[in-house]
């Protein structure tokens, strides 16, 4: 019966984080379903939810996956802001193709979730992004090194950049993130620049979550190949060894996979900005104890397990584990 107790108490104090994707717009794209089955893979003890129009309902393969409807979402203020900036700025914001807008309304849609759900803890996962690891298990660690204070944990591959592949969202956070992105709107700035701005100017509230390990800094500068160098190179790899890991926040996976067709094939691609070169490490699948193929990245002996890669191609197939 103690026992009980104490675990209760613990998941109380605790509780899981839930993992959410957000799917926006009128047209379904297949890739979604391996995303979901391949998070589902690393993390069955997780609730997992998709947001998006009821009308993609019937496409979801898993019954795993927690439907939320946009619908149902009651949009809180800030989201009825955004959508005013979006009537003023939308011609020059987004080019037409809605890209921008739904990559920045996304987090408005979470914030209603949350809300609405009365949820504090939440890992958010772009649509094209494989998972390759315990979510629980690394959230538990970003928890610890922000001593359960309200903060965003993302991946930037730049000091100005946000590539948010992956995003830890511990309490209130979202909130002050939507508000930024409310005001970057109507300065025309989509959701990556201006989540970079966001970290800058709140550092108590953003966490940079490791894209690289600290043998690769001590064999290569930070910088990337236009010969920029970092004003702040250890948010690339300051916690790598907190975590045993890294995040791929588009490198990786552009570099394995290849661009986005739509954008022009390029295999092998360096991203010209990034911060490190993908090229310039060694990477290698490896079976786990359930036999799961998972990638991992070194240069030496030491090697760090690469958390998710962004298939930016949308090949996901290909990098199933």
């Amino acid at each position: 019966m103690k026992f009980i107790y104490v675990y209760l108490f613990f998941f109380l104090i605790f509780p899981k984080p839930v993992i959410v994707f957000v799917h926006l717009g009128s047209t379904w794209k297949e890739y979604i379903n391996v995303a979901l089955q391949q998070v589902n893979t690393f993390n069955a003890d997780l609730d997992i939810y998709l947001i998006c129009d009821k009308i993609h309902f019937p496409q979801i393969t898993s019954t795993a996956i927690k439907l939320i409807a946009t619908e149902d979402l009651n949009k809180n203020t800030n989201h009825l802001e955004f959508d005013m900036a979006l009537k003023n700025t939308f011609g020059i914001f987004d080019h037409g193709t809605g890209l921008f807008k739904y990559a920045s309304e996304r987090f408005f849609y979470i914030c209603d979730f949350m809300q609405q759900y009365k949820l504090f803890d939440v890992i958010h996962l772009e649509s094209d992004v494989m998972v390759y690891c315990d979510l629980d298990y690394n959230y538990t660690i970003f928890e610890n090194i922000i001593d359960g204070r309200s903060c965003l944990g993302a991946t930037f591959d730049s000091d100005d950049r946000c590539v948010p592949s992956i995003l830890f969202i511990k309490g209130e956070v979202i909130n002050y993130l939507v508000d930024y992105l409310t005001k970057a709107t109507y300065e025309n700035i989509y959701d990556m620049y201006a989540i970079g701005s966001f970290r800058k100017n709140n550092l108590e509230l953003c966490l940079a979550l490791p894209i690289i390990f600290p043998e690769y800094v001590e064999k290569f500068a930070i910088k990337n190949l236009l010969g920029k160098v970092s004003l702040s190179p250890n948010i690339f790899y300051k916690y790598a060894d907190h975590f045993d890991s890294i995040f791929d926040a588009a490198a990786i996976g552009q570099y394995l996979g290849g661009t986005d067709k739509m954008h022009g094939y390029c295999e092998g691609f360096v991203n010209e900005t990034c911060m490190f070169n993908p090229s310039l490490i060694n990477i290698s699948w490896i079976p786990d104890e359930l036999d799961r193929r998972v990638p991992y990245a070194y240069i030496g002996k030491k090697k760090y397990r690469i958390n998710n890669l962004h298939i930016h191609s949308k090949d996901l197939n290909l990098f199933s584990s």
